[in-house]
């Protein structure tokens, strides 16, 4: 051993485990390698220490060496560590030509090996551990299981059970599907097959006596996984992200507790029936699945769920949230009409039961759902109906309810399907219609083969002639040459339900094609106007502030006289947006929230504050009545001021914290988090200030279950998220060391490694502020033993020490002072900047504060008039500035407005210099302003009491 490389490797590695190997032998710490650094490792091995034979096995004594060669010390006791350590992790770099042989060997104690990437035909010695391993974890490396459980990779030994294995993780590999190898996993616990494209499980899963939890989340799964009788001890199934239609399979798990089949293709509530019979289950997951965007989906899915889960309705969670009493209504309160109870089938069956009418969710279709069952009640005599529709023993096949017994709007057509662009022929049937349905109805037994919704309708057509004269006439199919085509188009999720191509086969087959067309026009005319409208959702109409005419862009221009000149509401805006009945600029864009337009209606005093130029407070359509502090954004952070679908200003509620768009948690998944098991927990949009960093900044403040990230918002919140976000800072959330709430509550301090970093959240409302602490609290407790911390969150206190205890007038008072703060924003012209506001019982304060805490030197605070040159200076932190101050006895009136709930001006008069001056100020939301005026109100009328004032109470009535 000459090399220099090699002398690196063997003394850091040794230096390394000299220091740390405590924790890798207890298996507290995973030894983690890279290929190429353990093929060299190997090759020191066998060349000063070796050689042993293929077949060596158990733990190896090492010979005696002469102690004056430190190198050979360092490699015994690299090898002696190395037979002990219980956690390896093996990483595998692709490189130019074939890796050689991975081989190891000379671990002889493993309890849990990690492959990442390792080509598994170069992995060697497998087969002496195997049957030891408790834990494996192996991605992206295999295509089929056998490489790994039956041939031990490059052993190609036929391996037997492993015996000790309890958790295995094949997620992010290439699989497709699986293999009689999981057989030999008779003791696994705990399986992960998430991340890959396997389309179907087959029987593969049956043998997995002892599999709890089970996870084969984001595949292209197409029925439930079969687990035969070992399902009984099935207590978690995550199936999220695969192409489910349907639920069947579940009813034999009986002992599943928390089933999770979002980001699906279930189309209705119906096809939760298999919940029925799962008695056990508390948690259910189905966002993201087209029956979850039903208006009454949490009373729909409560119907399906077993009496058991009704009785213990406080502790299960749908879509995350506990069951309310709302959820528990009655169907005819819920507008979703009667109810009956889910038909049983056999096991294993999937044909539908033909004793009663088919289960619908559809508003529309009056369908019917299911209902719990009925409390049996004694000495009731029930009179059972006979029902006509029972199969008889001369049908072939089950039959099912007349789909519309009443409301059908033209004769049943006679019709051929054709599938696929070859124009393969299905079965022929009648097309019937009602005024919610379009129905294939079989030609015997008058079964329902098929039922689309016709508020999901959006073309009707007949195929071009050029098209119809090609497609082929089989010898004996009955099909005329020449027939008109019937081409329909849904705006379904699944494929094959998107298209529907029918050969009409009536004698006049153009007569009928032309009544079919005359009853499917008006509801394709409907969902073509839905799809303009969702595709532009403001509507794009004005109303003028000064006459409230409400126009459309188009119908703008100039104004009555003719005159040139008028400034365009937005700058990107080509014409000017002015009234067309008088000419006025004083236009706003209305939303379709009735309660929005109702206020805009009312002509009250406008803000001068919030006129003809945009203001940088900008809140997506349809979140809350006020600007939110988070969207108020530094230039070099700007946000689109027309329309955007991101949904980023949640309610300040913990569960609006929770809800994220599918687009940015793929962007989070992919992009930003580092770890495969990293499962998103809550965000909020926040403006961010960060030590060492100048300024505040907005930011997208992402937990997740093993870190808090800070995505800085670079540009126009509009597209792809990862054109206007840039991950800034991710913290471990173990690393997290202090939580701190400011000052009355408007601002978050987080702290990690002791003082290494330090940020500050500014949402400036005390809700939300809370709201986001106690869910960090929360994913902090739910850490494993081995990364929780004892960081415990604490609330700023104004003691002596305190940055405002000079201005507080507290010198030499024990009392608690008297005070009111409150993070705002300053308006001047046509800007904004952050500032704090800051009432004593006889001052008022404009405070520049530093969140940070930066270390500038003090400055004298600002003055103000008469009254502030008298004032004595203060010595206050290097963190805090005064801008302005006024006496209390100035304060004349308080002007508020209808248009601008959350603007305000305080007007001062100075009685000196017959001076008057104001402070407009802008608050995050209406309870601020509310308190702000509630404390000022105390103060007011004890000065107009003895005299030093004359104010009016009218400009404190909150009701103005």
């Amino acid at each position: 051993m000459t090399t220099a490389s090699r002398d690196s490797v063997v003394w850091k590695l040794a230096g390394l485990l000299r220091e740390s190997g405590d924790v890798v032998l207890s298996g507290c710490s995973t030894l983690s390698l890279l290929t190429t650094t353990l093929q060299q490792l190997n090759r020191i091995f066998e060349l000063y220490l070796g050689p042993w034979g293929p077949g060596q096995t158990g733990f190896v004594a090492l010979p005696s060496h002469p102690a004056d060669s430190p190198i050979i010390l360092q490699l015994q006791f690299l090898f002696d560590v190395l037979q002990k350590t219980l956690s390896l992790k093996l990483v595998h770099i692709p490189g130019p030509g074939l890796p050689g042989p991975i081989k190891i060997f000379p671990f002889k104690s493993l309890r849990q090996l990690e492959l990442r990437g390792v080509p598994l035909h170069c992995l060697h010695g497998l087969r002496g551990i195997y049957s030891q391993l408790e834990t494996l974890i192996c991605s992206k490396s295999i295509q089929a299981l056998e490489e790994l459980l039956s041939a031990c990779g490059g052993d190609l030994c036929s391996a037997l059970p492993w015996l000790a294995l309890l958790s295995a993780d094949f997620s992010y590999n290439a699989l497709t599907a699986l293999d009689s190898s999981l057989r030999l996993l008779s003791a696994l616990r705990f399986l992960n097959l998430s991340h890959n494209q396997v389309q179907d499980c087959k029987g593969f899963l049956m043998d997995l006596s002892e599999l709890y939890h089970l996870d084969i989340s984001y595949n292209r799964l197409h029925l439930v996984p079969r687990m035969g009788p070992s399902g009984a001890a099935l207590g978690i199934l995550i199936l999220r992200g695969n192409e489910l239609r349907s639920l069947q399979g579940l009813e034999q798990l009986r002992n599943l507790r928390h089933l999770d089949v979002a980001y699906n293709l279930l189309e209705g509530h119906k096809e939760l029936s298999p919940l029925w019979l799962l008695a056990e289950l508390r948690k259910l997951y189905l966002e993201g699945n087209p029956l979850w965007f039903h208006p009454a989906h949490r009373v729909a899915t409560v119907q399906y769920l077993s009496p058991r889960v009704r009785d213990a309705a406080h502790s299960f969670l749908l879509d995350g949230e506990v069951l309310s009493l709302k959820d528990f209504q009655t169907p005819a309160s819920s507008g979703l009409g009667p109810m009956v109870l889910p038909l049983p089938w056999p096991v294993g069956s999937t044909t539908e039961t033909s004793g009663g009418p088919e289960l619908s969710d559809s508003l529309s279709s009056g369908g019917i759902m299911a209902q719990p069952l009925l409390r049996k009640v004694k000495n009731r005599v029930r009179v059972r109906r006979a029902s006509i529709s029972e199969p008889s023993d001369t049908d072939p096949e089950p039959r099912t309810l007349d789909p519309s017994p009443a409301a059908e709007l033209c004769r049943p057509m006679l019709v051929c399907p054709l599938q696929g662009p070859e124009g393969v022929q299905g079965r022929e049937c009648f097309l019937r219609i009602t005024s919610t349905h379009l129905f294939e109805v079989e030609l015997q037994a008058a079964r329902t083969l098929e039922r689309l919704e016709l508020q999901s309708l959006v073309v009707a057509e007949l195929e071009p002639e050029m098209r119809t004269q090609r497609e082929p006439v089989p010898e004996g199919s009955g099909l005329l040459p020449g027939a008109p085509i019937l081409v329909l188009r849904f705006s379904y999720i699944c494929p094959d339900r998107k298209l529907r191509r029918y050969v009409v086969l009536e004698s006049d087959a153009h007569a009928a094609v032309q009544e079919l067309l005359a009853v499917l026009t008006p509801f394709t005319t409907v969902a073509q106007q839905q799809l303009r409208e969702a595709r532009d959702p403001l509507g794009t109409r004005f109303q003028c502030l000064r006459c409230g005419c409400v126009f459309k862009p188009e119908e703008t221009g100039l104004g009555p006289d003719g005159e040139e000149g008028w400034r365009p509401l937005f700058q990107k805006t080509e014409s000017p947006a002015v009234c067309p009945s008088c000419g006025s600029d004083h236009v706003v864009l209305m939303t379709l929230s009735e309660e929005t337009s109702n206020r805009e209606q009312n002509h009250g005093q406008q803000s001068p504050v919030s006129s003809q130029s945009s203001s940088p407070v900008c809140d997506t359509p349809g979140h809350s009545d006020h600007p939110s502090s988070a969207d108020i954004v530094p230039p070099q952070a700007p946000i689109s001021h027309g329309h955007s679908s991101w949904s980023l200003s949640p309610s300040p509620e913990r569960c609006g914290l929770r809800s994220v768009d599918h687009r940015l948690r793929l962007f989070l998944d992919v992009e930003v988090f580092s770890d495969a098991q990293e499962e998103f927990q809550c965000c909020l949009k926040v403006p961010v200030v960060l030590a060492g960093h100048s300024g505040e900044f907005l930011c997208l403040v992402v937990v997740s279950d093993h870190r808090l990230y800070l995505l800085k918002v670079t540009g126009e919140i509009c597209g792809p998220p990862a054109s206007w976000l840039q991950p800034t800072l991710a913290i471990p959330l173990q690393d997290l060391s202090g939580m701190e709430l400011g000052l009355a509550g408007q601002s978050l301090r987080l702290e990690w490694v002791t003082g290494v970093g330090s940020c500050v959240l500014l949402p400036r409302d005390a809700r939300c502020c809370r709201a986001f602490l106690e869910e960090l609290i929360g994913v902090l407790q739910s850490l494993p033993p081995t990364q929780r911390n004892s960081v415990i969150a604490t609330e700023e206190e104004v003691t002596p020490q305190h940055r405002l205890w000079p201005l507080l007038g507290q010198v030499a008072s024990s009392e608690a002072p008297q005070f009111f703060y409150l993070r705002a924003f300053l308006v001047e012209g046509p800007s904004t900047c952050p500032i704090s506001l800051l009432l004593t019982l006889t001052t008022l304060y404009l405070l520049d504060e530093d969140p940070a805490g930066s270390q500038e030197e003090p400055r004298l605070p600002g003055a103000s008039g008469e009254a502030s040159e008298k004032a004595p200076p203060l010595v206050l932190g290097p963190s805090v500035q005064v801008r302005e101050q006024q006496p209390l006895s100035s304060l004349s009136s308080v002007l508020l407005y209808r248009l601008a709930p959350e603007d305000l001006q305080l007007v001062f008069y100075d009685e000196v210099s017959r001076l008057e001056s104001f402070w407009a100020l802008r608050v995050v939301c209406k309870e601020q302003l509310t308190a702000l005026l509630a404390w000022i109100r105390e103060p007011w009328e004890e000065l107009f009491s003895i005299g030093l004032r004359t104010v009016t109470q009218e400009a404190l009535d909150l009701d103005r």
